[in-house]
């Protein structure tokens, strides 16, 4: 899936505003104290998205906005711990496709490999 330049300039947008929430509001002037702190934040974060995923299954209520609340949480938490890595927004997306790419590798890789053995 490409991203658009409005997908991106908005990307940039959220990254600068991340940043300068940080600056503002939670900065220590340690970079390994802001890194333990966004990755703190970030498991937390998951743990409230796997929270509600819980009540999904367990109350049979959607809890749609309270879920894409925090998962808003969770990407915001990605973008500040990877700004305090050093990975610009480019970077970070260019990860993440380099990835995806490993992954779909693997995954046709282990179809064949089934598919060898089933013969």
């Amino acid at each position: 899936m490409a991203m658009d330049n409005a997908s991106l300039l908005d990307l940039a947008v959220v990254w600068r505003q991340a940043r300068e929430n940080h600056a503002n509001y939670s900065a220590t002037g340690d970079r390994e104290t802001d890194i333990r702190f966004f990755a703190l934040g970030l498991a937390g974060e998951a743990g409230e998205v796997a929270n509600f995923v819980k009540k999904r299954w367990r109350d049979g209520d959607g809890h749609d906005a309270d879920l894409r609340a925090e998962v808003a949480d969770v990407f915001a938490y990605n973008i500040m711990l990877a700004d305090a890595l050093g990975m610009s927004p480019d970077d970070l997306i260019a990860e993440v496709a380099r990835k995806q790419q490993v992954f779909i590798a693997k995954m046709k890789a282990r179809a064949i490999a089934t598919k060898d053995i089933s013969q």
